[in-house]
């Protein structure tokens, strides 16, 4: 008997062993699909079946209970609770209904963040109603385009001067747009169109919960809201996110270990995905509370932290970069920040940061689309990677790598028609078949902006892949780190050039604070240059041209170098601090489009780099300039 057990324990040990090593991520799998994504599925599939269904507005109604007065949100020195929310929201919902609001029909919301623009969004689902949230930087035709992409009848924006004034200036086209306009304010006068208060619409109405029959038609499958993609890359589309797909987004917060105790700090507009469905819908289906911010600001950043006793802090993009990018203090390492959750973190400023805040902050970094039906979570906790992508992951979650053609920026396809898979250590294109488990629900409107995105017969005929359009690395350890947007990475001399990758190396240059790096186009040349838009630290009067050409020159390989550099006095960014980049490949080196800005060529005869001349420009295009 005691040999068996002997036996036994020995032979456990050794497929305990043998499993560590070769299959090092099978743990995280399962942590993964049993401890987030079958618990998740089961909880919502169980909300589906009540009647009504159970929504994330079911879940404030629950908590305005259960928590009456624990802080939900903090927000400019006030603490409001679920309960506040929850009866404002009843109010607002009152409010639209009385004002003719049907069931499903689209409300637009172009407001700040504030606990007011939570109830307004509440309400608008209480009212049976679907909210389509607007970027508040958004004028002329891209706002107009962006209402008739969510096919919206009537649109709330909050009293800020700079959001009236986009408004008025398109008056009229709003007026034969047939669109109604509430402020959650006070309501302007106008001679072209009506603005009606919002506020004055609900102050009178009752905070008793709105009826059950308003919400009665909703299903998992529902809309639940529109979120726009940030247009960095062409118009923005308004993204279908369901009320399965909000709930599951909802969950992810639990599998990150926020918890009832977590404070999270959020300055990330709510008209984004990660600042809406993680930050504010995660903290309400966890309980914890969210500390709101109208607009991010690295100079009081620790600030907040230190004056709320934030213990979570969010981030999306350079936001960390330019926290990084202030003065260093004394008290950089005095906080209860234990966790950031986020992505779109370069290796260097993730270095940086950790150094000079505290090495024991956890960075929970993701990926993951707006509209995507695939995404990671670094559960390992490694540096620099988004998340771990195994075997048992892509054969659940039916997610691939396949070889990209940059020239033509298409998948490259074999004889047969077929997409190419790539090796690990070889950077892909990132796909996710569509399916019933991982669907693609596309965009509001225009059919063919959805079809765009679908990649089809792509191993077998008749399949469907949603084309993520990100290039990823997915290491032999199977972890997978972001490398860049298709269209972002170029090629030069036969080289494919990562700009994400050059962008956070030359950043680190001599003088230079914020880098913004692209592709140009050289008449006569294959492919296209590297060049850089930089701006220089306040402590520096000029650029430092042979300095920083000699980082690029140690830094770089040949063909990653930028051979062309634009000073500017600030980068031109989204509301979620994405760099946009598309008007400066449109002017590239051009000196007649470039305006004032002073542009720079790297001379490899005085190693330097130099002003760009029309002289030199004139040569560089007559193709007498060796490149």
């Amino acid at each position: 008997m005691l040999s068996y057990i002997i036996g036994t324990m020995i032979a456990m040990a050794a497929l305990w062993s043998s499993m560590k090593l070769f299959f090092p991520w099978l743990a995280y799998d399962m942590a993964f699909f049993f401890g987030f994504g079958s618990r998740a599925i089961s909880t919502v599939k169980a909300y589906a079946k009540m009647d009504p269904v159970f929504t994330l507005t079911s879940r404030l109604i629950e908590r305005a209970i259960e928590q009456e007065e624990r802080p939900f949100i903090m927000y400019e020195d006030k603490n409001y609770s679920h309960k506040d929310i929850d009866d404002r929201s009843n109010q607002i919902a009152r409010a639209l209904r009385s004002a003719g609001v049907k069931a499903n029909e689209t409300i637009g919301i172009m407001m700040t963040n504030s606990p007011t623009l939570v109830s307004v969004w509440f309400g608008i689902n209480k009212a049976g109603a679907v909210p389509a949230f607007i970027n508040y930087n958004l004028r002329s035709s891209t706002l107009l385009h962006c209402l008739k992409a969510g096919e919206c009848s009537r649109l709330i924006i909050s009293d800020e001067d700079f959001i009236l004034k986009a408004i008025r200036d398109e008056e009229e086209n709003l007026l034969n747009m047939q669109m109604k306009i509430y402020v959650a304010g006070k309501a302007p006068n106008s001679n072209v169109m009506q603005y009606l208060s919002l506020e004055e619409m609900s102050d009178n109405e009752t905070t008793a919960d709105t009826p059950v029959e308003w919400v009665r038609h909703i299903t998992m499958g529902s809309h639940f809201c529109y979120m726009f993609t940030s247009g960095t890359t062409g118009p923005p589309k308004a993204a279908i996110i369901s009320h399965y797909r909000a709930w599951m987004g909802a969950k992810v917060f639990g599998f990150a270990r926020v918890t009832f105790e977590d404070v999270v700090y959020t300055t990330l507009p709510l008209y984004h995905g990660s600042a809406a469905i993680f930050g504010l819908l995660g903290s309400l289906e966890i309980g914890c509370t969210l500390v709101l911010r109208k607009k991010f600001s690295a100079s009081v950043f620790w600030d907040d932290c230190r004056k709320y006793n934030v213990t979570v802090i969010q981030y999306i993009g350079e936001m960390l970069r330019y926290v990084c990018n202030q003065p260093e203090k004394l008290n950089d390492k005095h906080h209860n920040v234990r966790m950031g959750f986020g992505n779109g973190l370069a290796p260097g400023v993730w270095d940086k940061f950790l150094q000079r805040f505290g090495k024991n902050i956890t960075l929970a970094e993701f990926y993951a689309a707006t509209e995507g039906n695939i995404g990671y979570y670094n559960v390992t906790g490694a540096r620099h990677r988004v998340g771990l992508s195994s075997p048992l992951y892509h054969f659940i979650c039916g997610v691939s790598f396949v070889k990209y053609d940059y020239v033509n920026d298409v998948p490259i396809r074999d004889s047969n028609g077929r997409c190419i898979k790539t090796a690990l250590g070889e950077p892909g294109l990132l796909i996710g078949k569509i399916t019933k488990r991982t669907p693609f629900l596309g965009y509001r409107g225009n059919r063919s902006l959805t079809d765009k995105k679908i990649l089809r017969d792509v191993f077998k005929p008749g399949d469907e892949y949603f084309n993520t359009g990100d290039m990823m690395l997915r290491h032999p350890d199977y972890t997978v780190s972001f490398v860049d947007r298709v269209g972002d990475t170029f090629r030069w001399k036969g080289e494919n050039v990562s700009t994400v990758e050059v962008a956070d190396i030359m950043s680190k240059a001599p003088g230079l604070s914020q880098v913004n790096v692209y592709g140009v186009k050289i008449p006569g040349s294959e492919g296209r240059a590297g060049m850089m838009v930089a701006v220089l630290k306040p402590s520096c009067e000029k650029l430092d041209c042979a300095g920083v050409y000699d980082h690029a020159f140690v830094s770089l390989p040949a063909y990653a170098r930028p051979l062309f550099l634009r000073i500017q006095s600030s980068l031109q960014l989204t509301g979620t601090c994405k760099l946009i980049k598309s008007h400066l490949v449109r002017e590239g080196f051009d000196l007649s489009k470039t305006g004032h800005d002073p542009i720079y060529y790297m001379d490899s005869q005085t190693e330097s780099y130099v002003p760009l001349t029309q002289d030199i420009f004139n040569s560089i295009k007559e193709g007498s300039v060796s490149l």
